[in-house]
């Protein structure tokens, strides 16, 4: 399948055998895979200034449009491998605050569903910080 990144720090996990650890199932490799996307911001790899999510450019404006974020939420998490529809993209924002987060479901070919609930919410700081 692949490699499990820790969920925090997103690093390889190694076993106490000095292996690689193995994602266990397509479920958590659809979830793993949607989380390192939103964490890969757009223009950050010199490669292609295209790849990646808009998080400085659209997300985190000033009077921003919410129905915009969650569209390209969607849109995202629809580009996973295995994702064959999106039922659910809820976005909050704490105004006093200025912290946001994502929320979200996705349905997979195997007729599994995942969710944020099951591998953690977006959390999105006022200082920038995408954390899971």
């Amino acid at each position: 399948m692949g490699l499990y990144l820790d969920p925090d720090t997103h690093d390889l996990v190694v076993a106490a055998d000095k292996r690689m650890r193995l994602i266990a199932s397509r479920s958590e490799q659809a979830a793993q895979s949607i989380h390192t996307r939103f964490k890969h911001v757009r223009g950050e790899a010199f490669t292609d200034s295209t790849e990646g999510f808009p998080w400085f450019t659209d997300v985190l404006e000033k009077g921003v449009d919410q129905s915009r974020i969650k569209a390209l939420a969607r849109r995202l998490i629809s580009s996973v491998p295995g994702v064959v529809d999106v039922p659910l993209v809820s976005l909050e924002i704490e105004p006093t605050t200025r912290v946001g987060e994502i929320t979200w479901e996705a349905r997979l070919d195997t007729g599994a569903t995942i969710s944020s609930e099951d591998y953690g919410t977006l959390v999105l700081g006022d200082n920038g910080t995408i954390r899971p």
